[in-house]
């Protein structure tokens, strides 16, 4: 499943082959990754924008427009965004997106369980929808410390591994990096 530290894994290798493409055509190829919303309708509005950054919050990827509007990706347990893509993912059953850039190359959304999701935000709405989520701290930030867990931590009456699954004391952490934590601990 992936977590903070694979999302920003994809991320960092995303980034740099993605900002500052046009994204000409889109292919959104089942149906239940951008629900409520039609698929038609989401990669209709996609068409054409600039990827302006790829960045990061918590396990969700961030495609920043430059319109304004943000592209959420949540990968859950088994997604995976491939730029560029591999060999034969015309033919891959698993590949439930293509989106296809100005320079001829392709970004693959694949995700074998299907349970990932894509959420385009209009301009003005990111910082409202994480905060509905309310995520708590970056744990990769520069202000995340020991402290400031403890105070997220403070007066919980949950174990240990559930409090720090809880994503608003710290966004991102997952299951296996919880386990790891209170075992080095």
């Amino acid at each position: 499943m992936p977590e903070l530290p694979e999302v920003e894994t994809i991320r960092s290798r995303l980034a740099p082959g993605l900002t500052g493409r046009r994204i000409e055509r889109v292919d959104i190829r089942d149906a239940r990754l951008t629900r409520p919303e039609p698929p038609e309708a989401v990669a209709a509005a996609l068409e054409g924008e600039r990827i302006a950054d790829v960045r990061r919050r918590g396990k969700y990827l961030v495609v920043a427009l430059e319109s304004g509007r943000h592209l959420l990706v949540h990968l859950r347990m088994t997604g995976n965004v491939l730029h560029p893509a591999p060999e034969g993912a015309e033919d891959d059953p698993y590949v439930r997106a293509v989106a296809s850039l100005d320079n001829r190359s392709d970004v693959v959304y694949r995700d074998v369980r299907r349970f990932g999701t894509w959420e385009l935000l209009e301009a003005g709405e990111l910082e409202e929808y994480f905060a509905s989520r309310r995520l708590g701290e970056e744990p990769l930030g520069r202000s995340f410390t020991r402290e400031r867990l403890g105070s997220a931590l403070a007066g919980r009456r949950a174990p240990v591994k559930s409090a720090l699954l809880d994503q608003r004391a710290a966004a991102g952490i997952g299951n296996i990096y919880a386990d790891e934590a209170l075992w080095y601990a």
